[in-house]
């Protein structure tokens, strides 16, 4: 097809965001500044994986407000601005969650 382009992905996953901001300690684990970004494109991954938290990202269900909100929205998209900066592309991805006041701190599968 005309116009269309094909991208194989390689990639990483960037855990962290998922869990820090829930338990209240930050949004991030480990580095997320621009070296960190190059030493990932110096492996010649295309991709690059940032598993989000809900209750973090709608500021809901008591998570600290420092690491939640606009707060956790903006560090995210900071992030991903970033990325792409270095060619990379980012796959969000809704990874904790859980049903309305329930504190989401895993990926909604536990007790089944």
């Amino acid at each position: 097809m005309v116009g269309i382009r094909q991208d194989l992905l390689a990639g990483v996953n960037r855990s962290g965001t998922e869990y820090a901001c829930i338990q209240g300690w930050g949004i991030f684990d480990g580095p997320n500044d621009a070296t960190s970004v190059a030493a990932m494109a110096a492996w010649h991954v295309n991709a690059v994986r940032i598993p989000l938290n809900e209750d973090c990202w709608l500021d809901i269900n008591g998570v600290n407000p420092a690491y939640a909100g606009s707060s956790y929205q903006s560090a995210v998209q900071s992030y991903v601005k970033l990325l792409h900066q270095y060619g990379l592309y980012a796959i969000l991805d809704l990874h904790w969650n859980a049903p309305g006041t329930t504190r989401a701190t895993g990926d909604g599968r536990e007790g089944r």
